[in-house]
């Protein structure tokens, strides 16, 4: 007897074994789904690793993660990043004087070269 011919057979002539075969199935592949599934809830694990900016983006929400603060990112060629130490705290100043960023009571001065914080 074919293989085709004795499917059809346990298909029509034994529905009860068949449909407890399809449970059987439908109860491993759930069982093996629960036991071995991990949802990583961090959306930015879920961004391709290897990239300078992803690696910049996890720092950033590590290292600044009050929601209440405003960050702006200086950018510069490697040979002018003294002028941009001497330009930060003048672009702070600059930043407090306009009315809705009165309310901030600190700013945090960071250096952040190639993706990592400078000491």
């Amino acid at each position: 007897m074919p293989f085709s011919e004795k499917v059809a057979f346990f298909v029509t002539e034994r529905r009860g074994l068949m449909w407890g075969v399809v449970a059987l199935i439908v109860v491993a592949s759930l069982t093996i789904l629960i036991a071995f599934l991990r949802l990583d809830t961090e959306v930015l694990n879920l961004l391709p690793r290897g990239f300078d900016s992803v690696e910049g983006l996890k720092i950033y929400n590590s290292e600044f993660a009050q929601t209440r603060e405003l960050t702006f990112a200086l950018l510069c060629q490697p040979e002018d990043v003294d002028k941009l130490e001497e330009f930060a705290p003048k672009f702070v100043e600059s930043r407090r004087r306009f009315r809705s960023a009165s309310r901030s009571c600190g700013v945090k001065s960071r250096a952040v070269r190639h993706g990592r914080r400078s000491s």
